[in-house]
């Protein structure tokens, strides 16, 4: 029913013969119009493979005598149009949220709390991934903030590393920081993260782990988090999870054993409450509670 002139807007074009894309016009983009080029556009391929053409009008008793009973036509079907799209973006709307919701999302959010995003388990870490994965880190310290720079740790196991692995200065890296059999990590980590990956596999293998399975509850996610942020250590222009002695958090006991960050203003204090992990678990506990 509509005009020649309007459907020429989304008439094929060019070598490619393909329909234009939406196009603001006068500089002023059109929401409304954006939103539904696609569907006019589909409207318009369907019409093509029509047979015969007219058919779809003939079949709704609507052939077109004349302009004047098209445009009331128009007028008259153009309500029931508007409602027909607003359900159709209420069940997209819905479709997405139901996608947002699925098993796998979930899960991403938190293996990349856990892990970092380019490891789907433990045994993924590696060197590699733990720099790509936190900030572009370039040394334990890098990794795990100072008196003057913010850490660049994201993941949970990029934590494990700077709580708890050895330093190569304190009796060879053979401290048993967090637990009595943790393997040794006898590096600096002063230029690079070499033995890191390999410290956390250790580590995490000493984790406790819960042998009857029971299921990963929102309020069991929240209440680890809640945990492990109240440790969080005030001083004055900074706060830091584990031990600290001055300068930073470079693994050495004479420094800091620690993640650090800095609250000498509103928004590196911000950072100390939106740690990437966190904000993944706690994610992940609001769409396991919907």
């Amino acid at each position: 029913l509509s005009s020649l002139e309007w459907r020429k807007k989304f008439a094929k074009t060019g070598d490619s013969k393909a329909r234009p894309a939406y196009k603001p016009e006068n500089g002023k983009e059109d929401e409304v119009r954006k939103q539904r080029w696609q569907h006019w556009t589909g409207a318009e391929d369907e019409l093509e493979e029509e047979q015969p053409k007219g058919k779809t009008l003939k079949e709704a008793g609507a052939e077109v005598p004349d302009t004047q009973t098209r445009l009331l036509w128009l007028a008259q079907l153009q309500p029931t149009a508007e409602r027909a799209d607003a359900v159709m973006q209420a069940i997209e709307h819905k479709h997405q949220e139901a996608s947002e919701l699925s098993k796998d999302k979930i899960r991403k959010l938190i293996t990349d709390a856990a892990y970092g995003t380019s490891a789907a388990a433990i045994a993924d870490v590696s060197q590699a991934n733990m720099a790509k994965d936190n900030g572009g880190a370039t040394s334990r310290q890098n990794l795990c903030g100072g008196d003057t720079a913010q850490p660049k740790a994201a993941a949970v196991a990029a934590y494990l590393f700077c709580l708890c692995a050895g330093h190569g200065n304190d009796n060879g890296g053979t401290d048993k920081v967090c637990v009595g059999n943790q393997a040794e990590h006898n590096q600096q980590n002063t230029g690079d993260l070499t033995g890191a990956d390999t410290a956390i596999k250790d580590l995490a293998n000493k984790c406790y782990t819960d042998s009857t399975a029971t299921p990963l509850t929102p309020s069991k996610i929240r209440l680890a988090i809640a945990t492990f942020t109240s440790k969080l250590q005030p001083e004055a222009g900074k706060a830091y999870y584990g031990k600290y002695i001055a300068t930073g958090c470079s693994g050495s006991d004479a420094e800091g054993i620690c993640v650090m960050y800095k609250t000498d203003n509103a928004g590196n204090a911000a950072a100390a409450k939106n740690i990437p992990w966190v904000q993944n678990l706690l994610n992940a506990a609001d769409k396991l509670e919907k």
